[in-house]
């Protein structure tokens, strides 16, 4: 019989993660998600200055903008790949109310056909602390100053279904992993941008900026799987993954030498001097065109956030290699008054004793998760415009 794997442990210990790093990076994947509206329709208002954060050769229609902290805006965006609204929330087949796809009447081998075998989220956020621009001729020059964050993450089918639906399907065969992946990043953003009109027909723009990460989590996975035994239900978790973090962090180690957990570096952590760092530099730019055929018709295209940031402060490289054989957990102690015990923390140890792990301190470099846009806009009448945009990551 399958058993429910959850941490409800709030108990704060030593021998593995604190858990005040998986709250705050959970509070950051929910301030995310919770504030998170589709921005493309920025890209077909060019009187609005954001117009330009999906298409750089965008003039605004004045000639000078200033934005302070937050009042120049809030930039939020949510894509993926592999569900829309309806697939989560939908009309009850019977009652007149609405229901999620985890409802107990709702059809869940329907929601699981509608998933792909690699399916891709990538909420993102963007706060201006800083901003203006200003007309010069037949061109426009801006600047901005902004705090960015981004989640790319990479969910297989087979782990969405093994979490809502249990192994009892994987009996005898393999759960494939290997497509999950995840990279986090929080950075400030430096920009400086330029459009102009080459003419009645053509606009152009470019903008550079220059990158200083605060944070980053990515997990590179080689090989990751689980088989379940069909007589026994016994489970053969097969893991190769690489982590490399950028945070205050310190790696915990137990008697033996051997890695149990990492834990905030409070004792060294300076906020306002992680704040202000001027290391893990990067370089990103953006490019874009808007041509006009005929006065009605406009087409436009643009790349966005083509770069990368160097991570070279508090870097960590942790790496796991290994087997591990496994029937379930009881995670009933964690309802039993006064009961030390922390399954959970029997479960790191046995994967530390079992897997080859390793921690270095190499620098990496990640990428800004590249967008393509490419657009056209038609004007009906004066007051209505039809507008077509496609959007590739």
């Amino acid at each position: 019989m399958n058993r429910v794997m959850n941490d409800l442990d709030n108990k704060k210990k030593p021998k593995h993660m604190n858990r005040r790093i998986l709250f705050f990076f959970m509070i950051a994947l929910i301030w995310q998600t919770g504030l998170s509206q589709l921005s493309n329709t920025l890209y077909h208002m060019p009187v609005l200055p954001q117009s330009g954060y999906m298409n750089p050769a965008a003039i605004p229609e004045y000639s000078f903008y200033f934005g302070l902290p937050a009042l120049g805006g809030i930039h939020t965006n949510v894509g993926n790949n592999f569900l829309s609204y309806n697939d989560v929330i939908f009309k009850h087949p019977t009652y007149d109310s609405l229901i999620t796809f985890l409802h107990p009447d709702a059809d869940l081998d329907e929601f699981m056909g509608k998933l792909r075998d690699r399916n891709r989220i990538s909420p993102e956020l963007s706060l201006n602390t800083l901003m203006f621009g200003f007309k010069a001729g037949k061109s426009f020059f801006s600047f901005q100053i902004a705090e960015r964050s981004a989640l790319r993450a990479s969910l297989p089918k087979d782990i969405i279904e093994l979490g809502l639906m249990g192994n009892d399907q994987f009996a005898g065969r393999t759960a494939d992993f290997s497509k999950f992946g995840i990279d986090f990043s929080y950075f400030r953003e430096y920009s400086l941008g330029f459009s102009t009109k080459i003419n009645d027909l053509i606009q152009i723009g470019v903008r550079g900026k220059m990158l200083f990460g605060k944070g980053n989590i990515q997990l590179e996975n080689h090989d990751m799987s689980i088989y379940t035994n069909p007589d026994t239900y016994e489970m053969l978790l097969r893991a190769k993954l690489d982590l490399n973090m950028s945070a205050p962090l310190v790696v915990q180690y137990d008697s033996l030498g051997s890695i149990n957990g990492l834990e905030f570096d409070e004792a060294n952590f300076d906020p306002l001097k992680y704040m202000l760092s001027s290391q893990n530099m990067g370089f990103a730019f953006d490019a874009g065109v808007i041509v006009k055929p005929i006065p009605s018709l406009t087409l436009s295209a643009s790349l966005v956030d083509l770069g990368f940031i160097n991570w070279q402060r508090d870097v960590k490289n942790v790496s796991m290699d290994g087997e591990f054989e496994f029937n379930g957990f009881d995670f009933s102690p964690f309802f039993e008054y006064g009961n030390e015990d922390d399954p959970f923390d029997l479960l790191l140890d046995s994967l530390t004793k079992v897997f080859d792990i390793k921690d270095t301190e190499n620098t990496y470099r990640t990428g800004l998760g590249t967008k393509f846009y490419l657009g056209a806009n038609y004007q009906l009448t004066k007051a209505v415009n039809l507008g077509f945009l496609s959007r590739s990551e």
